[in-house]
């Protein structure tokens, strides 16, 4: 009996010690990259998880981790917020196949003349080109986010991602 308890202990201890690790590990990863962008990091803890947020190029930019609510995944989500473009709609990139941006993106508005206005052959080709590079993009008419499984721990990612986006936000705004 004092074995099967010692061996809970120490297997307890294992687990903890390495949940604690991982979230030490992933609140220098988002101290890190938001110390690059210029951005104010929120530490994490074990309930709650960290956040970066501010100004980039004037664009309100954060960086969160969210529940997923069915599968209980945790998922790391980059918003950044641009001027509106006058059209009421939502895109959501649905694969990283080639093909037409129809193809790529469930679009939804009661505007559809005005957003094909509106969605120009450059801005086309620019949230194309950014859903190859990060898959789960949302796109409406005053911000773009892109979401991920899990929290972001690959130093660097998040930097990449907020740039990206914040490059085709300037893209959107000035046509």
């Amino acid at each position: 009996m004092l074995l099967a308890l010692t061996f809970l202990v120490i297997v307890v201890g294992v687990v903890v010690g390495g949940i604690l690790m991982y979230s030490r590990r992933i609140n220098t990863t988002w101290a890190a990259d938001a110390e690059q962008l210029g951005l104010r990091y929120s530490r994490g803890g074990l309930i709650s998880g960290p956040k970066i947020d501010g100004t980039l190029e004037n664009m309100p930019v954060e960086v969160a981790t969210i529940p997923e609510r069915v599968n209980g995944y945790t998922l790391t989500k980059t918003t950044v917020l641009y001027r509106s473009l006058g059209v009421g709609f939502h895109l959501d990139g649905t694969t990283t196949d080639s093909g037409a941006f129809e193809d790529r993106f469930t679009i939804v508005t009661d505007a559809t003349e005005e957003l094909r206005a509106v969605l120009t052959p450059a801005r086309k080709a620019a949230l194309l080109e950014l859903l190859d590079s990060h898959p789960g993009l949302e796109v409406t008419d005053t911000a773009l986010s892109v979401t991920t499984t899990g929290s972001e721990a690959r130093s660097g990612t998040i930097a990449t991602t907020v740039r990206d986006l914040v490059a085709t936000a300037r893209l959107l705004e000035e046509g």
